[in-house]
């Protein structure tokens, strides 16, 4: 029982930010709810994190609690209990629109995808209107949930979507520089947000472009950031002026996609294509919210916006807008990561590495080649699209010895974990790891401008939910070693993220080695410690 009213039925799923439970409240007659904890891996111990954690939790909370549409959950209440944080929220019956696609063997029909589409035009107006407007910043299949409802007999059934997960939206702020944070979904972020200036509408824009994308075409656009295929190519029934509209909308250039919402919806319309009847659907009666000092609700929102457009303009400006697509630049398949969190960092000298080295081959393709040596070292080519660069090959001092999870299978931790996309493997080194290091060779040199780490053992072991980040140690201090003799240090903190070291200048290499110098150390053995270092992800921004 939490707060003395909310009672936990089960885990209901868990992530890197959290776990959400589904719980019975008490004093409405055991009413569901959905109950939001912090993610236990940030400890008292590193208090800057913490209290970062703590900040954004509350602001979630409070974002939340002032909103009130069709599309969102509604917020109750907020308390913290134990030394834990709790966000209180209305219980959506659904699925998400991950698990939809994979049902529907990766992609829907156009009627559908264009119902969807026009249902997140609607909540993200919403949301772009509010004052000052609220950014969401991380629209993917897996933080969207599809509501059904049968109405009965042989009506067919529609479907209401709702948007979850507030945790790392944002407020707009007119002439700010830049996000104060750095957090974003590889496939579905565009290029602004990996810390290239403030995130606004446009943001949302291209990661809603990217959504109906993958609707309409089945592609996942992790494997292909910043470059997705024309949607014609992979399902030639998609309209023209669709596809189009899509292209624009997924511009790596924010000044070349549509300026607000209101005219990406009337471009997906332009000719005839009928926006699909609003979808009939029962949500869950109203409760009684008993929000905590400070939580104020809002009057409810205007409804669905209706739109006008001329259509030869429009068709003019997306012929054009199609034709520069097809002009810029493309880029190579990069590894999917997790959402990506800021770094501290500042120079460091390279020092003598072991000999011992152990090399891996890389499972995963050749690094993108560049083909040429006209790059200016030092500094990126203008106009230059920036994408994930990965390795041909990857090596590490030494790794950890192989073993079995819980439920038995094979497990290696080696160097080529790190770079296979995935969290819930590692690259894994006994110890505390000081002097051990992991290097990714690149096939031609390349630019760098960011490098992030996943600097823990990102696994929730299926088995028996146990949690290896925080039963491991954690890298804390590593230092960046490049072929051209610069190094840069890097602190992180202990958080599960992607966390991603901007450097101040880029910088011209063949190579980069990761050098642990510093970690936090692990609970007590009977607490369940274990005494690894372990990296499970490393992803390179860069040019070839």
């Amino acid at each position: 029982m939490l707060a003395g009213r909310y009672r936990i039925v089960r885990l209901v799923a868990r992530g890197g930010m959290g776990a959400v439970y589904l719980a019975e409240d008490t004093r409405l007659g055991g009413a569901p709810v959905a109950v939001k904890e912090m993610a236990s891996s940030f400890v008292r111990g590193d208090t800057s994190a913490f209290e970062r954690a703590v900040e954004d939790f509350r602001r979630e909370a409070a974002l939340l609690a002032r909103l009130r549409h069709p599309h969102l959950p509604r917020v109750s209440d907020q308390f913290d209990e134990a030394g834990k944080y709790y966000l209180v929220m209305e219980f959506i019956e659904g699925r998400t629109l991950s698990e939809v696609l994979r049902r529907a063997s990766g992609r829907l029909p156009l009627d559908r995808a264009l119902d969807y589409a026009d249902q997140l035009c609607d909540v993200l107006t919403y949301l772009h209107g509010q004052s000052p407007p609220i950014i969401y910043r991380d629209l993917k299949p897996s933080n969207v949930m599809v509501v059904s409802d049968e109405d009965g007999g042989s009506r067919p059934r529609s479907s209401q979507l709702v948007l979850i997960d507030f945790g790392i939206a944002r407020f707009y702020r007119p002439g700010q520089a830049g996000d104060t944070a750095i957090y974003g979904t590889t496939g579905y972020a565009p290029p602004e947000q990996y810390g290239r200036g403030q995130t606004d509408a446009r943001t949302d824009i291209y990661a809603l472009g990217v959504l109906l994308h993958q609707l309409l075409t089945g592609h996942d656009p992790t494997t292909t950031p910043f470059a997705l295929p024309p949607p014609r190519t992979l399902n030639p029934d998609i309209p023209p002026q669709i596809a189009a509209a899509i292209q624009r909308a997924t511009d790596s250039n924010r000044e070349a996609r549509f300026a607000d919402i209101a005219a990406f919806h009337a471009a997906l319309h332009a000719s005839g294509v009928a926006a699909p009847d609003p979808p009939r659907v029962r949500r869950a009666k109203e409760q009684v919210a008993h929000a905590t000092p400070g939580m104020r609700t809002p009057p409810a929102p205007r409804r669905a916006m209706s739109f006008v457009v001329i259509a030869g303009v429009v068709m003019a400006l997306l012929v054009g807008a199609l034709a520069l697509f097809m002009l810029r630049p493309r880029a190579a398949a990069p590894p999917a990561v997790p959402p990506i969190a800021a770094a501290s960092s500042e120079p460091a000298k390279q020092t003598a590495a072991p000999a011992n080295a152990t090399i891996a081959p890389p499972s995963i393709a050749p690094a993108i080649d560049s083909g040429s040596d006209s790059i200016t070292p030092q500094a990126t080519q203008p106009g230059a699209i920036i994408v994930p660069l990965r390795p041909s090959q990857v090596r590490a001092s030494s790794s950890a010895d192989p073993g079995k999870d819980a439920q038995g299978n094979p497990i290696t931790y080696d160097p080529q974990n790190a770079v296979d996309g995935r969290n819930d493997t590692a690259w894994r080194v006994t110890g505390a790891g000081a002097g051990e290091w992991i290097e990714l060779e690149f096939a031609s040199d390349v630019t760098v401008e960011s490098i992030g780490i996943i600097p823990g053992y990102d696994k929730i072991d299926p088995a028996d939910n146990s949690d290896r980040f925080a039963q491991n140690r954690v890298v804390k201090v590593a230092r960046f070693e490049f072929s051209d003799g610069s190094a840069v240090r890097a602190r992180f903190e202990r958080k599960r993220d992607m966390q991603v070291v901007m450097l101040a200048r880029p910088v011209r290499t063949h190579s980069i080695r990761i050098v642990i110098e510093d970690t936090y150390p692990p609970p007590p053995a009977d607490q369940g410690g274990r005494d690894f270092t372990p990296i499970s992800e490393v992803q390179v921004q860069g040019a070839p």
